[in-house]
This record gives structure tokens, C-alpha cells and sequence, in this order.
């Protein structure tokens, strides 16, 4: 009898493992493939871009009202795309001239910027945790409790009040 139920057993575990086993095989052969390395896109042309930005430039400044643009694409050092569109003067019907042509750039400089610091961080040579007085060649105040680093000008957080009266803010009183 005891030898019966050993066979039951073993049958029972192999019928189970099989089963087991079935079902890790089916859910290997439904699973996605294993991934490929797809070829990278090709690279655009200079007319691919200039297809590209005449279509959506045009049509983006007209929904945003706005009166000219300059679009200038450089990759490695070398301009792919000069373009302007729309007019530097609209009274005298000047075009954007790209490489002439003057625009307010606002706070744009500040992608510029955070651009290079964090190329800069890359590269080792700024660390935004750390004092700016390190980088600077002129002493500055210790007027705060804590040194004001990189991060904290970078997100706005380094304690610089700017009160700005009588021209676009109301004087108090």
C-alpha cells in the first residue's frame, strides 16, 4: 500500500510539474520577443528640416499672432538650416533676416544657461551642491546662514528679494 501511494504521488508531482512546466513554455511563446536593436532613423537633410519648418512655422506664428521668426539648426559645430520667416518690420515689410535680424530673447537665456551649467556639471567642473563663492574671483557677503549654491540660483531658491515700485508695480500707500 505504501508503495501504491508513492506511485500516486510522483504521479500526481509529474502531472503537476508538467503542468507547471506547460505553462512557463506557452507564457515564453505569447511573451513579447526578445527586444531588437532597431537601425536608428536616418539622419534629416537640410530639406527635411526646410520641409518641416516651412510647413509649422508660418502657421504657428499666424495662430500666435506673431510677426517674424528666426529658426537656426546647427549639429556639430555646422549650421544644417537658416531660416526666417515673417517680417523684422512690419511697417516697412523687412523680412527676418537669421543671421541680421535682432529679437528680444527674454527668458530663453535661462535654458541657455542651465544648458551650459549642466554641461559643466558633466564635465566635473560644477558642482551644484557647492558654494558659488568657488567660482567666483570676487568675495561676496556671507549674509545668509547657509552658502548659496548653484541649485538654489537655478531654481529660484537662493533668498533674493526684488522690490520693484512705480513702474509696473503699485507704490505701497
Amino acid at each position: 500500500m505504501p508503495q501504491q501511494r508513492l506511485i500516486r504521488l510522483s504521479t500526481r508531482c509529474a502531472r503537476a510539474s508538467e503542468l507547471v512546466l506547460g505553462a512557463c513554455l506557452l507564457g515564453l511563446a505569447c511573451g513579447p520577443a526578445l527586444a531588437q536593436r532597431a537601425a536608428p532613423p536616418p539622419a534629416m537633410t537640410t530639406q527635411d528640416l526646410s520641409a518641416l519648418f516651412d510647413a509649422q512655422v508660418p502657421r504657428e506664428m499666424k495662430k500666435a499672432g506673431v510677426a517674424g521668426s528666426a529658426i537656426v539648426v546647427v549639429k556639430d559645430g555646422r549650421v544644417l538650416l537658416a531660416r526666417g520667416y515673417g517680417y523684422a518690420d512690419v511697417e516697412h515689410r523687412t523680412p527676418v533676416s537669421p543671421s541680421n535680424t535682432l529679437f528680444r530673447i527674454a527668458s530663453i537665456s535661462k535654458v541657455v544657461t542651465y544648458t551650459t551649467v549642466m554641461q559643466l556639471v558633466q564635465q566635473g567642473r560644477i558642482d551644484l551642491g557647492a558654494d558659488v563663492a568657488r567660482y567666483l574671483d570676487f568675495p561676496i557677503p556671507a549674509t545668509f546662514a547657509e552658502p548659496i549654491t548653484m541649485r538654489n540660483l537655478m531654481s529660484h531658491t537662493a533668498g533674493f528679494e526684488e522690490t520693484v515700485q512705480g513702474r509696473w508695480v503699485k507704490s505701497q500707500g
